[in-house]
């Protein structure tokens, strides 16, 4: 069993063990079985580097950069049961952290905290189970990024306080039970999450409180009995949900926390029979569009709380159903549904307006019998 540790600040720990070491600069390369690596790098008027290879099973790498403009540190891993952490904190504007992991049973963390403008990357791959990624940012104008590919089980979750950040997450090509967070504070911050072809997979979006114009986007196409779940509390918010050819799925967007309201929201699920879709808006002048084609048994619920509200549900197949709540008032409501119906499943509407002002409310039912429309104004 080969092993190395390197702490880069002590010059004598890498002579005679195939360690490169010039300037701020390190570089560590391990060939072998249950390897580990360790690379500190403190206060550096210049630009550092890290850079780990572990090529062999059970390996651990450590790279820990504190106050220094511009450090990158890299780490590259193939094997089973891997564990690499980097942490480039206290200054380190500008940053970059790479972790690649092939191999099975993988662990992932990157840390970047006060370093604006940094950008941090993890991606997994080898048909592996269980892969965990975090990464956690503190700073302004900074991105995350993280790739699961073929990993059952997969866990990844990105934290990030901030002004303008952007995190996305993908897990892909059959990371089915997978589950994806990303949880953004501030304004003007971007977030995406793609789960493709992934069973019963989950993914949870939250934009804070006392925000403006963030982004919230999610795509499950392909991934039956999966659920989605956006929070957004700001005015300005944009959400998307994409569920196409995902039967049995749920999407839920709540919006909130802000009178000046102005959010949209935006669910399509297209042949994706069984699912469900749920907008909830608080606040004035929300928008909110559910698409449900060539599906059955489809549900859309939207419950709107505000002046001058909208609201456009289209839905198309067998024995569908919409809600619609508004209140307080001048609030506008159109559903379509195309499909057929029978006495026992039906195609029903429910439209609800409240409060004072002008409701416009717009039912359309095509495509034979069993279709019901029941619209409330007071």
């Amino acid at each position: 069993m080969f092993k190395q540790t390197l702490i880069a600040a002590a010059v004598a720990a890498a002579l005679g063990s195939g360690i490169a070491l010039a300037g701020n600069e390190a570089t560590v390369s391990q060939t072998g079985i249950s390897n580990t690596a360790t690379v500190t790098q403190e206060n550096s008027t210049e630009a550092m580097y890290a850079t780990v290879t572990q090529d062999g099973d059970f390996n651990d790498a450590t790279v820990s950069q504190d106050d220094s403009w511009f450090a990158s540190a890299s780490i590259d891993q193939t094997g089973s049961t891997n564990t690499a952490s980097a942490s480039q904190t206290d200054l380190s504007d500008n940053a970059i952290a790479s972790i690649l992991q092939d191999g099975i049973d993988n662990w992932a963390t990157s840390t970047q905290t006060g370093a604006a403008g940094s950008s941090a990357d993890i991606a997994q791959t080898g048909a592996t189970v269980g892969d965990l990624a975090t990464i956690d940012q503190t700073a302004l104008d900074s991105s995350a990024s993280i790739l699961q590919d073929d990993s059952w089980d997969a866990t990844a979750s990105i934290l990030q306080a901030g002004e303008f950040q952007s995190a996305s997450i993908s897990q892909t090509v059959l990371s089915d039970f997978a589950s994806a967070s990303i949880d953004q504070a501030g304004s003007g911050n971007t977030a995406a999450i793609n789960q493709l072809d992934a069973f019963s997979s989950s993914a949870d979006i939250t934009q804070g409180a006392l925000s403006a114009d963030n982004s919230a986007t999610s795509n499950q196409n392909g991934s039956y009995y999966s659920t989605t779940t956006i929070m957004q509390s700001g005015t300005l918010d944009t959400a998307l949900i994409n569920q196409d050819l995902s039967n049995d799925s749920e999407a839920t967007i709540s919006q909130g926390g802000s009178t000046t309201g102005l959010n949209y929201a935006e669910i399509w699920q297209d042949s994706a029979n069984f699912s469900y879709a749920d907008v909830s808006q608080t606040g004035d002048a929300n928008t909110t569009t559910v698409n449900q084609a060539a599906g059955e048994e489809l549900v859309a619920w939207v419950s709107q709380t505000g002046v001058g509200n909208g609201a456009d549900v289209y839905q198309t197949g067998a024995y569908n159903n919409a809600d619609i709540l508004q209140t307080v008032g001048d609030n506008l409501a159109t559903v379509s549904q195309y499909g057929v119906g029978d006495g026992l499943n039906q195609n029903w509407v429910f439209v609800t307006q409240g409060g004072l002002g002008s409701h416009t409310a717009t039912v359309d039912q095509y495509g034979g019998g069993g279709n019901l429309s029941t619209v409330t104004q007071n």
